[in-house]
């Protein structure tokens, strides 16, 4: 009984989830681009000045698709910062799996193929991976939306959950 319950409390959970997903991305689109962009600086800026900002020597980030928070703020004043910083690439999307690796510049990643959701993923190569980096100090996650206790509701892909 008592696994029965469990499988229809999370169930329930995911249909909330997916539910959440929806009523959030169609949120989102309809903010606009512009709209998207200046609360990103002002996000970006509220983060570029904390001190874990200031002190981190390594960075992971991603590169935004349009209805994210985006990142090319972050990602150009870690590069002037000289930070190492690190980008996420799909290895598998049936087992979500990803890889995060070094990004060496905003050139670097601008040459980058486009991924199936149309952004920059770093090539397969021989590039440092950030789980084997002895520096890693802050890591800055995509999400859907966020709570007042700073949990996290993604895509449903569970790429970051797995990572």
């Amino acid at each position: 009984w008592m696994r029965v319950a469990a499988t229809v409390v999370g169930y329930a959970a995911a249909m909330e989830k997916a539910e959440l997903r929806s009523t959030m991305r169609r949120r989102l689109r309809g903010l606009g681009g512009e709209y998207i962009a200046a609360q990103s600086e002002v996000a970006c800026a509220r983060l570029m000045a904390t001190e874990e900002w200031r002190e981190a020597r390594a960075v992971t980030c991603y590169a935004s698709m349009a209805t994210e928070l985006q990142t090319q703020s972050l990602l150009a004043a870690a590069f002037i910062a000289k930070k190492r910083v690190f980008l996420p690439r799909v290895e598998s999307i049936d087992d979500r799996r990803m890889v995060v690796v070094e990004a060496y510049s905003l050139d670097d990643i601008a040459s980058w193929p486009r991924s199936r959701w149309g952004i920059p993923e770093p090539p397969v190569g021989d590039r440092p991976d950030a789980l084997d980096c002895d520096v890693l100090d802050l890591v800055v996650v995509p999400g859907l939306a966020f709570d007042r206790h700073c949990r996290r509701l993604g895509q449903g892909a569970g790429f970051y959950d797995t990572w």
